[in-house]
């Protein structure tokens, strides 16, 4: 999916994973945005970024839980 995505997207284009959720993962930093004159940016390697880190968190914590409950 991320292979034919552009390099640059809107913030209507990431709100496929909802307007809500958008917001809050742009406005709390964990995917980076910059500004193109009036309008905000996102780079497609920031998502893919975020997307790696969740998913090493979500590795990690299932590691983590399947250790203690064995």
């Amino acid at each position: 999916m991320l292979n034919n995505m552009k390099d640059i997207l809107t913030l209507k284009e990431l709100q496929h994973i909802g307007k809500n959720t958008a917001l809050r993962l742009v406005q709390s930093g964990e995917i980076e945005t910059f500004r193109a004159g009036k309008h905000w940016r996102v780079a497609r390697e920031s998502v893919k970024k975020y997307i790696a880190r969740f998913i090493q968190n979500a590795l990690t914590n299932y590691i983590r839980n399947d250790i203690l409950t064995a």
